[in-house]
């Protein structure tokens, strides 16, 4: 039997972030002046008076706005072409300014501004469509091409271009989404052919991953009849790929087949392409993403147990998606046991999860002694010296106590290889202090200083 709308809330509240939620409740109060009484009276901790109708079509009594009316594609398309080209102009005036300017700081931080003045234009800030789709969707393909052109050719200073294109591939999710279940055929393969232009031009040239990022933002107008469309551009793409390309735009198409054949409803066909394509480790990954949110755990766990794991990167790559199944699962049986593996083989990463699932089990005061002991035995010096500085087990002030000797001072030292002022400072306070004579030949040792340095 099929989860509940409630439940199905209630799992993706669970998993949402913070941002995402406040997202939620954004678009949620900008349907209806209703809606948002509401969630003020929940915020509020008053009673909601919530009639629910019998006719599943009539349950609500707001309109909602997630997707536009079919009134507003009716467009004056002079009007549209006119605005167009202004734009054009308005942004390739910005482009030159920016370009006689050799891109300094503050060009970058002026261009970042006016893009992202432009999209909140284009989807207001409850995250709704405010201009036709024959405006906002071309425009939005002018300010990704613009973006990843500075991008490209810029290597200084481009990290704030770099979220500003992410921000607006996400503008450009949500407008589609918005529009895209009213898209006449004829409209969408129009602008569904301007898409594919810019996904394969040379914008996005050395940057792939933001090439494929893109064309995923407008899968919702990715339907059977233009799905053959799409494939045979990225498919393109591969043949076309350069002598350095080491196999990404493969994977890239490969992972967007995938998507599209989901997308469509194509499940089959989805598994089929994943499975002959499962020595890819980006490939496998994205299929047990796929069945995590189908919640097929049982198939997801056979798949990540199933991989390969001959090098420390693989190993721990699959075990901490492993674990990751397992919490989201609530397989706490499985997921303890790995966690302790994981840290007893060299995979501290997981050690701070493993200790606050045993602490609220209530078992890490009981386990603990022994695991520190285990943890010395079969750790590196490095790893374990990490350990103990996450316990802060190791500090200057367990050195400056008498009864703090019998930690291993090369823990130390290894801990702070890369602060060698550091390391003068603590063999002074070993020399000059009678209580550490004991340890003053081992700290002028050549063993210690070659460790250290």
């Amino acid at each position: 039997m099929g989860k509940s709308p409630q439940q199905e809330v209630f799992k993706k509240i669970n998993q949402a972030k913070t941002d995402e939620l406040k997202k939620v409740l954004l678009n949620l109060s900008a349907l209806h002046p209703q809606m948002a009484q509401m969630i003020l009276a929940v915020f509020n901790n008053q009673p909601v008076d919530l009639e629910v109708k019998t006719d599943e079509q009539d349950q609500y009594d707001f309109p909602q706005n997630e997707r536009v009316t079919s009134e507003e594609l009716q467009v004056d398309e002079k009007a549209i072409e006119s605005e167009i080209r202004h734009i054009r102009g308005v942004i390739s005036n910005e482009i030159r300014i920016g370009n006689e300017s050799g891109w300094t700081y503050s060009e970058i931080q002026h261009l970042n501004h006016f893009f992202l003045d432009f999209l909140t234009e284009i989807i207001g800030p409850t995250g709704h469509a405010e201009v036709p789709f024959q405006l906002g969707f071309p425009s939005l393909l002018i300010i990704i091409k613009n973006l990843m052109v500075v991008y490209r050719d810029n290597t200084y200073e481009n990290n704030d271009i770099l979220q500003t294109i992410e921000e607006t591939f996400d503008a450009l999710e949500e407008f589609v989404f918005q529009y895209a279940g009213r898209l006449n055929v004829k409209l969408q393969k129009k602008y569904l052919k301007q898409a594919l232009k810019l996904f394969g031009s040379n914008a996005f040239q050395g940057y792939d991953n933001l090439r494929y990022e893109f064309i995923e933002s407008i899968h919702e107008m990715i339907t059977r009849d233009v799905a053959d469309e799409v494939i045979a551009a990225s498919d393109k793409l591969v043949k076309n790929a350069d002598f350095w390309d080491n196999g990404d735009r493969k994977t890239q198409h490969i992972i967007l087949r995938i998507m599209i054949a989901v997308q469509t409803g194509q499940i089959g066909l989805a598994k089929e392409i994943a499975t002959a394509n499962m020595d890819i480790d980006d490939i496998r990954q994205q299929w047990v993403s796929f069945l995590e949110s189908q919640e097929n755990f049982d198939e997801a766990e056979k798949i990540l147990l199933e991989a390969p794991r001959n090098n420390a990167w693989q190993k721990e790559r699959w075990d901490d998606s492993l674990t990751g199944l397992y919490v989201m699962s609530d397989q706490k049986a499985k997921v303890i046991p790995l966690l302790r593996k994981r840290v007893l083989s060299h995979q501290t990463n997981a050690y701070e999860l493993y200790k606050n699932i045993m602490i609220d089990d209530n078992l890490w005061e009981k386990i603990y002694p022994n695991f520190l002991k285990e943890m010395e035995k079969k750790l590196t010096r490095y790893e374990f010296g990490d350990i103990l500085v996450t316990e802060k087990l190791l500090s200057l002030e367990a050195y400056m106590r008498l009864d703090g000797v019998h930690i291993r001072l090369y823990y130390f030292i290894v801990v702070v290889k890369h602060r060698p002022w550091f390391l003068f400072w603590l063999l002074e306070a070993v020399q000059k202090n009678g209580r550490f004579a004991g340890l003053r030949k081992f700290a002028q040792s050549s063993w210690v200083l070659e460790t250290a340095f």
